[in-house]
């Protein structure tokens, strides 16, 4: 078990949404594939729990945890 603290690096004009994944799900999932950060909450970490997936064999996996989100407009 391993936890993410996500937060964006600058303020939105509105509410975004980051999509969290694994690369491989046979290896870890997620506690929650989507966050949802707005105009007032956007520098406040949300955690995200990565979680190991038990299979039989003893080979030691890893696998990518990828956080995508639309673009952000600039400021004016």
């Amino acid at each position: 078990l391993e936890h993410l603290a996500v937060s964006l690096s600058a303020q939105p004009v509105g509410d975004v949404t980051v999509a969290i994944a694994v690369g491989d799900p046979g290896v870890a999932t997620v506690s929650d594939g989507l966050l949802t950060f707005g105009v007032d909450d956007w520098d406040q970490p949300q955690t995200v729990d990565v979680i190991g997936v038990y299979d039989e064999d003893t080979i030691h996996e890893t696998t990518s945890v990828n956080l995508t989100s639309p673009p952000l407009p600039a400021r004016a």
